[in-house]
């Protein structure tokens, strides 16, 4: 009886472009056990019966069996997958002789703060040539890049003019975000757009770098005090909100259902349980959105002491079922209201709001 390990799996092959022969290379993944052969095809996508264009004879695997060390055989493809065959199954990966173009998969905030740091989620991040949204380019030289290339970080330049791509451009190509910067969906920025009507606990600031939020785009208003036990009358931002988006950049006919409000966020003393926020539209409190804490959508947590992203299903918030109908609805009120509904504290809380938007869920 063979026991089977289990399948192996690749997540890149370490590099640098272009290979040649005898250029080294890592295959980084896992379950390397048993190997069987390793070698490069023309195939892509489907390996079954893939022709072998050239088979690595001479290889190491790691201790823990997670890397395959080799370097580039002679007579290599441009282009196909590189395979792994071990004893229960096989494992494959595109491979190209230049740099294989980037990918793209989450960014930590669609609407950064100016001078904060940006994290982006992809793939093939290899000797960046230039990272642009709209009319502003980044500071290389603020850019990071993970050893595994699939994690890249910038500092937030000058905000563009208005929505655009993100557009990454690496010796390998360009990956590009759509709807990156939505300015023209902005309900509520305390600047130009909106206004703070009333509410306790809450005052406006102006980030000079020195203490929280130490950035920030213009105005942004903070709730901030000591919140105690079973108090459900604490701190609100009670504020006017424009409502008319542009139908360019949000058609009256769009499901609410596919709608977020979405907006920034900085916590700058972690807090325990009990304090939540009441959030309402329109003055329409039968419809509030109850028991939120501000988590990021980067993340899935409370992050404390920058800026996070935040989003709340619009249907959470509105009866209406269209964005169009919503607009119909008198009034322009976007209420926060924090509470204690609970035994724990005394609670000393800091947070800061801004650049209210609603925007397609991605």
């Amino acid at each position: 009886m063979h026991v089977l390990s289990p399948a192996p799996y690749i997540t890149r092959v370490a590099t640098t472009f272009p290979v040649e022969t005898g250029t080294p290379l890592r295959i980084v993944g896992g379950n390397f056990y048993e190997i069987q052969r390793v070698y490069f095809t023309t195939a892509v996508d489907d390996i079954t019966n893939a022709p072998v264009s050239v088979e690595v004879t001479d290889y190491t695997v790691n201790k823990n069996f997670d890397e395959i060390s080799f370097n580039a055989p002679a007579g290599l493809i441009d282009e196909g997958s590189l395979v792994v065959e071990c004893y229960t199954a096989s494992a494959f990966t595109p491979f190209r002789r230049t740099a294989l173009p980037p990918s793209i998969s989450k960014v930590s905030s669609m609407m950064p703060i100016t001078g904060t740091t940006v994290t982006v989620l992809g793939q093939n991040f290899m000797d960046i040539v230039s990272i642009t949204m709209g009319n502003r380019s980044v500071d290389l030289s603020t850019v990071t890049v993970s050893e595994a290339n699939d994690m890249l970080t910038f500092t937030m330049p000058r905000a563009p003019q208005g929505t655009c791509s993100l557009a990454i451009t690496t010796m390998g190509g360009t990956a590009e975000v759509p709807g990156f910067y939505p300015l023209e969906n902005i309900v509520l920025n305390y600047d130009n757009i909106g206004w703070f009507s009333w509410g306790g606990q809450a005052v406006p600031v102006t980030a000079d770098g020195t203490a929280a939020p130490f950035f920030s785009d213009g105005k942004c208003y903070s709730i901030s005090g000591e919140l105690s036990a079973w108090n459900y009358w604490w701190g609100q931002l009670q504020n006017g909100a424009v409502w008319g988006i542009d139908t360019a950049f949000l058609p009256t006919d769009t499901p609410t259902s596919e709608l977020a409000l979405q907006f920034e966020c900085f916590v700058a003393v972690e807090y325990g349980e009990g304090p939540v926020f009441r959030i309402y539209l329109k003055g329409n409190e039968a419809h509030n959105y109850t028991n939120y804490r501000p988590v990021s959508d980067f993340t899935g947590k409370t992050e404390v002491g920058q800026w996070m992203q935040c989003s709340i299903p619009l249907s959470e918030l509105v009866d209406e079922t269209t964005w169009g109908e919503f607009q119909k609805r008198d009034g322009d009120e976007l209420a926060l209201q924090m509470t204690n509904p609970s035994e724990n504290g005394p609670y000393n809380i800091e947070m800061y709001f801004d650049n209210f938007r609603v925007v397609k869920i991605q």
